[in-house]
């Protein structure tokens, strides 16, 4: 069933640093610090964090984008100076932790759109995203070596994301990878020419995901990522086995079921 694209609600931030519309059953999270290439500041950290918590049930996709260029060029320096004290580079990087933990734990699809540059923890922000977008000229980088700051809490995310030798050079060398490199080894899902073809792109996948229910993704997304945490194949069927029989009982799995069998498109009630 298509949805039609309606503008539901648009808010920008009074510090301006987040632009959030609802349309076509999605939340769009667009960062709009340019001057800073979308750095990671505490402050943007925290509108992305409420943001995401913060879903209505009408949601069913979150899109994290840029108003600008650039995706994001990481954490913001001027917090990890030594005058503003060990306890700021901390608290830093445990809220980033609970930005990325965040995008895990959503009930609804997370998508990254990139269009330029996505380094350190922005590159970390898209690896952490459960699936990216990108123009061919989009570029992943961890370049934190450069300055003197080895990029251990981006690299989580990335080598689940990239081959182990990959993200160590990325690591060793701070040199980027472009965006088909990022496809060929599974960082990225689709490739755009362009910036246009990148956000219909956007629209398409979102439209896509909100014809389906709200209450079975959730389910599943929960426990693919839980059975992908297992040591071994019976470990993660174990985990998985019974998540897909609850599944099979739910009421939206039952209308789907009598759909099929009626030759006709299931109406999910959530």
């Amino acid at each position: 069933m298509r949805r039609s694209f309606v503008i539901v609600q648009q808010r920008c931030f009074s510090d301006h640093i987040l632009n959030v519309e609802r349309r076509n059953f999605a939340k769009y999270l667009e960062m709009n610090s340019p001057k800073t290439l979308n750095a990671l500041s505490l402050k943007m950290m925290d509108n992305l964090i409420n943001e995401i918590s913060s879903l209505s049930v009408d949601d069913k996709c979150v899109v994290i984008k840029s108003s600008s260029k650039h995706f994001s060029a990481g954490h913001d320096l001027k917090e990890l100076k030594q005058n503003e004290a060990c306890s700021q580079a901390s608290a830093v990087f445990t809220r980033c932790k609970e930005l990325m933990t965040a995008l895990k734990l959503a009930p609804v699809p997370v998508i990254a759109v990139i269009d330029g540059v996505a380094l350190a923890g922005g590159c970390q922000l898209a690896a952490s995203c459960d699936m990216v977008l990108a123009s061919r000229k989009a570029s992943f980088g961890l370049p934190g070596i450069k300055i003197g700051l080895f990029c251990t809490t981006p690299a989580v995310p990335v080598v689940r994301c990239l081959p182990t030798k990959l993200t160590f050079e990325m690591l060793c060398t701070g040199e980027p990878v472009c965006a088909e490199t990022a496809f060929k080894h599974g960082l990225v899902n689709k490739i755009a020419d362009g910036s246009e073809q990148l956000h219909e792109m956007c629209d398409e996948l979102v439209a896509k995901i909100a014809n389906h229910s709200r209450e079975v993704i959730a389910l599943g997304k929960s426990e693919f990522y839980n059975q992908l945490s297992k040591s071994t194949l019976e470990e993660a069927y174990n985990s998985a086995t019974p998540v897909m029989t609850q599944n099979a009982e739910l009421e939206q799995c039952q209308e789907g079921i009598t759909a099929f069998f009626d030759k006709r498109k299931p109406k999910f009630s959530s």
